[in-house]
């Protein structure tokens, strides 16, 4: 796993190693379904996706938002089937 890469993805959808800058592999991809499973979960109410970002060019602090809320709002939610996202996530 290489540092450096430029982002490429969509904020909402990107696995953390990707807003972190690491080249990307399959195990992002699966990172990304498992958001997108989220997503419809959810209905989109999830706190990542209340982010607010317009820039073509997105900082460094923006994407550190984007890696804290994911964490957060993945850590902190306890039913069985978050414990199966949360357990997939990690292995990826």
């Amino acid at each position: 796993m290489t540092k450096g890469y430029p982002f490429k993805g969509t904020l909402w959808y990107a696995s953390v190693r990707s807003h972190e800058r690491y080249s990307h592999s399959r195990r992002d991809d699966l990172e990304g379904l498992a958001y997108t499973i989220i997503h419809y979960m959810t209905g989109g109410n999830n706190d990542w996706e209340r982010i607010q970002s317009t820039e073509v060019t997105v900082t460094t602090a923006k994407q550190n938002e984007f890696i804290a809320s994911k964490r957060n709002f993945i850590d902190g939610r306890q039913s069985e089937t978050f414990d199966k996202i949360r357990e997939f996530i990690r292995y990826c």
